[in-house]
């Protein structure tokens, strides 16, 4: 079984909980992250579990306001595959495990570019 990852960039978090969360229970957490005082104000989300044998289950919010996370989430999920919905502060997605580092590297390069258009 391999260990959750957090990954801190500017202006966002991911956490691949891997196995380590249930999928039932990983948009409730990303929810009591963005309204903890740990992050400020326009700080992205994510927070990543394996749904089943073969899926990824992907939750995304934003503290308070900012970024449009249903949108980063469909440029990301529309070039791997997958489904994904939501609305700007609150969004989430689904895809194939095999695209696990392909969508790591894809959404930290989408908010990576998404801040510098802040």
């Amino acid at each position: 079984m391999e260990k959750m990852e957090k990954i801190n960039g500017q202006g966002y978090l991911i956490v691949n909980a891997r196995s380590e969360i249930n999928d039932v229970v990983i948009s409730v957490i990303t929810t009591i992250l963005s309204k903890s005082s740990l992050y400020k104000e326009g700080t992205v989300i994510v927070a990543m579990t394996y749904a089943d044998e073969d899926q990824i289950k992907v939750s995304a919010r934003t503290v308070k306001s900012g970024r449009n996370v249903r949108d980063i989430l469909g440029r990301v999920v529309s070039d791997i595959g997958g489904e994904y919905g939501g609305h700007k502060y609150a969004a989430g997605c689904t895809f194939h495990i095999s695209k696990e580092e392909e969508f790591l590297d894809r959404i930290k390069k989408d908010l990576e570019i998404e801040l510098v258009k802040v």
